[in-house]
């Protein structure tokens, strides 16, 4: 009776043994997936976080390149401006010629 009573509180104390290193493990084992979800959440939180710098990047560049054409195409204007400006100025020099001046009236005297 002896060896059955220890054999049984040897099963007994082995299944507690067994039992509580299940939970340990099995604590373990959720504690891992927890942190290999929060690493899996924080690398998509900075995967976002890049690509939402990358479109801005991509965004100001756009604005600088589009600025650098507006001023780029308003240079070309004022050059065009400029040059029918002169090209009028020659054409008034060239065919319509400066008037005479004459003296101012009271300026010369009949004899």
């Amino acid at each position: 009776m002896n060896a059955q009573y220890r054999a049984n509180s040897a099963a007994k104390q082995e299944a507690a043994a067994r039992a509580e290193a299940q939970t340990r493990a099995d604590k373990l084992a959720e504690e891992q997936v927890a942190l290999v979800r929060a690493q899996k959440q924080a690398a998509e939180a900075q995967a976002r976080q890049i690509a939402e710098e990358t479109r801005r990047q991509q965004a100001e560049a756009d604005a600088a390149r589009q600025q650098a054409e507006q001023d780029r195409l308003h240079a070309i204007d004022e050059e065009r401006e400029r040059q029918a400006a002169a090209e009028r100025e020659e054409y008034q020099r060239r065919y319509y010629p400066p008037r005479p001046t004459y003296p101012p009236p009271g300026y010369y005297r009949p004899y």
